[in-house]
């Protein structure tokens, strides 16, 4: 047992009133998953009981943690002749492969492929409970997993976690108050995405105007900037340093029209210097290359300096095209459809400097580009403050799991 876990069963030295230490194969059944053969049809046709794989499960909306359905179904026969457990609604599901600790209460009877553990709540915990206790727990689940290269918590290793519990209806207090957060979270997610919709289509209406009105002025951005080159990309970790050293930005760091400043790695003096070619400066146009390719931002005049960069593609706009204008350019639908033209249709995981070379825009006069930052400005103005308050409350989330699930804050009755 790793020593992650082990420290979960020291928690119990100091348990709350009223709270019990359990190993969780005690307080709940434990069930895995499969997928029948694709070579049996019957298995498959004319199916209609949910099967769940990992990515129903990753892919659910910030603050959900319920699935009622997924997109593939297995039939009766499957589970005759294929040993799939057909779990009740109200049972836990936890990805345990490769992504670990993702976790969802199933509305449906529901199975699932090998890349699950199934827990049935016994009489005296509460499902909902579990789910949280279980999401707190995730990096000691990740930890307490097997395998160098393809990591899997096994059943085994599950059902000896320690878990502490206190008596039912507290159980159900806590879950209510982290619902409750969860609820509060998924508004505020579809709140932001609406919002996020709304400034895309005025991006696209806007740029597709001036491609219209200014096709004189259409050119690669690669001819609109002094330079377009890609981040410390070899051995970044090797310049590493805990403190004292250069702050650099990752791919982490960049949203769209946005960068945040926190989590900065820090490189070396002697790393940055040998790196200085990818130093940043304010102005600096940064698109992540690699993930989700395609976001952009500019580096603002209030950022560290000096600031290097790891992986990324930094481009320095000439004097006739504005930054801002670029990257709002960058961000839109209007790009987005160049770049995935440019790759046969496909959504490319990886984006290069060459094809962002290409990228055709329009470059009008300064004054008419300025006049489009101020509507694009004014339009994402929202969606920054209510994405504040998203993270506002995904950072209360976070703050109030460890402290119910623990006891160390009670939830009266």
């Amino acid at each position: 047992m790793s020593g992650d876990v082990a420290d979960l069963e020291r928690e119990a030295d100091a348990l709350p009133d009223g709270w019990r230490s359990y190993r969780l194969g005690e307080v709940a059944t434990l069930s895995g998953g499969t997928t029948p053969s694709r070579a049996e049809p019957a298995f498959w046709e004319n199916a209609a009981i949910s099967w769940a794989t990992p990515s129903d499960i990753t892919s659910l909306p910030v603050g959900v943690s319920r699935i009622a359905d997924t997109e593939t179904k297995v039939s009766d026969r499957s589970l005759a002749e294929c040993s799939l457990t057909l779990n009740p609604p109200g049972t836990v599901l936890m990805t345990s492969r490769a992504t670990i600790g993702f976790v969802a209460v199933n509305d449906v009877p529901m199975a699932t492929n090998q890349g699950f553990i199934t827990f049935r709540a016994g009489d005296g915990l509460d499902a909902y409970f579990l789910l949280y206790w279980l999401t707190a727990q995730r990096s000691n689940l990740v930890a307490a997993a097997g395998g160098s290269t393809f990591k899997e918590l096994s059943r085994g290793t599950a059902k000896l976690l320690p878990i502490l519990l206190p008596p039912l209806d507290e159980q159900r207090r806590i879950a209510e108050v982290l619902r409750s957060v969860d609820e509060a979270i998924a508004a505020q997610s579809v709140l932001c995405s609406h919002l996020r919709q709304t400034t895309d289509d005025l991006a696209d209406e806007l740029f597709a105007r001036e491609i219209s009105e200014c096709a004189d002025s259409v050119t690669a951005y690669g001819e609109a900037c002094e330079t377009v080159q890609v981040g410390i990309v070899v051995k970044p970790a090797s310049y590493y340093v805990d403190d004292g050293g250069v702050p650099a930005l990752r791919s982490t760091n960049i949203r769209r029209n946005q960068i945040e400043f926190s989590g900065l790695v820090q490189l070396s003096p002697e790393g940055h210097e040998f790196n200085r070619k990818s130093s940043l400066r304010a102005g600096d146009v940064v698109t992540i290359r690699t993930g989700e390719p395609g976001k952009t931002a500019v580096i603002p005049h209030d950022a560290p300096s000096p600031l290097n960069c790891i992986d990324v593609i930094f481009s320095r706009p000439k004097p006739h095209l504005r930054p801002h204008f670029a990257a709002y350019f960058i961000n839109s639908s209007t790009a987005r459809r160049q770049i995935l033209g440019a790759q046969g249709g496909l959504a490319q995981q990886h984006f290069n400097v060459g094809e962002m070379k290409k990228l055709k825009l329009p470059v009008p006069d300064l004054a008419r580009q300025d006049r489009l930052i101020e509507v694009l400005d004014a339009a994402w103005w929202p969606v920054r403050v209510e994405e504040a308050q998203l993270a506002a409350l995904q950072s209360t989330k976070a703050g109030l799991m460890p402290t119910l699930l623990s006891g160390r804050v009670r939830v009266p009755a």
